[in-house]
């Protein structure tokens, strides 16, 4: 199966979906969901919910107050900023996309899933090409990590721990 790449600087999306885009991009299986198979939701704290809010701030997600999500906003707390941003992700990948999610707030796997049409490998990176901006994690063991504040390194994408800000 060939990956296909698109350069950032297009902005554009080939939406692969499916078995396709996840085993092509991430060595997944059919079903799987590369970021994990929880859901997140209010009052969620976690290096997997600063994950979701690095791709919100990727893709240019709106907040309540109409602006885009930025990358101050990332602090690992699912609050109703990060709910409210995760809704109007939704919205984007169903108008985009066709994805049909489901408009709730919750970065579950199928929220998380459409994102994987995004992704592209680099040896033990994995560089999700956002709407508006890129963002690179690492990958080892099938397991994610991530780097929000440069003097913390790299972190454990783990939905129990909270110390990646």
């Amino acid at each position: 199966m060939r990956v296909v790449r698109v350069m950032a600087s297009t902005r554009r999306r080939v939406y692969r979906g499916g078995e396709q885009g996840v085993a092509a991009v991430d060595g997944g299986h059919r079903g799987e969901e590369p970021f994990g198979a929880g859901v997140l939701e209010n009052h969620a704290r976690s290096n997997a919910t600063a994950l979701v809010q690095m791709l919100l701030w990727a893709d240019g997600a709106k907040e309540r107050n109409g602006t885009a999500f930025d990358w101050s906003d990332i602090d690992g707390k699912y609050g109703p900023d990060t709910t409210y941003a995760v809704k109007s992700w939704q919205k984007l990948y169903n108008s985009r996309l066709g994805a049909g999610l489901v408009v709730d707030g919750k970065a579950g796997p199928k929220t998380l899933g459409a994102a994987d049409a995004s992704l592209y490998a680099d040896g033990g990176t994995v560089t999700f090409q956002g709407w508006k901006h890129d963002v690179t994690f690492k990958r080892s063991g099938g397991k994610y990590y991530l780097k929000v504040n440069n003097s913390r390194g790299w972190k454990l994408a783990s939905y129990n721990t909270l110390n990646v800000v």
